[in-house]
């Protein structure tokens, strides 16, 4: 991750040919709170951490700046699903999710993504969860600005024909093949529960 995240750095730095120090607006939109917040901190500390690589390396001028604007798109609680349960007997029930649970609120991601284009960021890394990426992308995509999501798996968020959107993470449909695959090949067991989530 660290390696993408240094990739993405050197191509704002290419296309911002100014030959004077160069200054350079990044934006994170990412949950940082609730039951989220292990992977959210992980992009955030990524990207911080790919920016501190960077100027050890020698890849910065002394006079270079890279500027981090980080957006919190949680609340605390805990992961908002609906649980189904299936009995021995065949029957099987229903615990939907609670409204209150908000640790990927699209309302949030797309006024950090306000923000951010007010603030004239370069381009934006995030969010994790596709709701939110997706909530994000309505609104770079109008300013032109590039949205890299680590998280977003949703397959059908890259059909959506925006522009300015890409991702580093594998569709949905790939990785349930996948998980599938290494299931029934590498550990054969003899039955299988699937849980429902909102999540893939």
């Amino acid at each position: 991750m660290l390696c993408i995240f240094r990739t993405v750095l050197l191509v704002g730095l290419i296309f911002i040919t100014s030959a004077h120090a160069k200054y350079i607006k990044i934006g994170v939109i990412c949950p940082t709170e609730g039951a989220l917040q292990v992977e959210g901190l992980g992009i955030l500390y990524g990207v911080k951490a790919a920016v501190s690589s960077m100027k050890s390396d020698g890849v910065l001028k002394p006079n270079d700046q890279i500027e981090v604007i980080h957006y919190n798109t949680s609340t605390t609680g805990t992961i908002p699903m609906d649980i189904i349960v299936t009995y021995s007997d065949g029957s099987s029930q229903l615990f939907p999710a609670s409204k209150s649970d908000r640790n990927c609120a699209p309302g949030m991601s797309a006024s950090a993504a306000t923000k951010l284009a007010n603030d004239n960021v370069q381009f934006v890394i995030g969010a994790f969860c596709s709701a939110t990426t997706k909530a994000a992308a309505l609104i770079l995509d109008q300013h032109k600005i590039p949205l890299l999501t680590p998280g977003a798996i949703k397959k059908n968020l890259t059909q959506r024909k925006f522009r300015y959107l890409f991702r580093i993470c594998n569709r949905e449909d790939y990785e349930g093949i996948a998980i599938l695959n290494f299931i029934s090949k590498k550990l054969k067991p003899k039955s299988i529960y699937i849980v429902n989530t909102r999540f893939s």
